[in-house]
Formats: structure tokens, C-alpha cells, sequence
């Protein structure tokens, strides 16, 4: 994640509060759009 966050110039811990919240870390959930994913 830290990689992944550099990349996109973005603060990890931001990241992965992010991550948290839309997902719960679960990176096959789906949402009711129909996304797929941590984020």
C-alpha cells in the first residue's frame, strides 16, 4: 500500500483509512454500483 500510495501521491495512513471505510479491507467486496474492490 505504501508503494500504491507514493505512486499517486497520496498519504498512506489517508489511504488506508480510505480503504477502511469503503471497504473494510475486503478486496472482493462489491459495491451497489456494481465496483469491485478496496477502493
Amino acid at each position: 500500500m505504501r508503494r500504491e500510495a507514493a505512486e499517486w501521491g497520496i498519504d498512506p495512513f489517508m489511504m488506508a483509512a480510505i480503504i477502511r471505510q469503503e471497504s473494510a479491507f475486503k478486496a472482493d467486496i462489491v459495491s451497489r454500483a456494481g465496483a469491485i474492490g478496496l477502493m
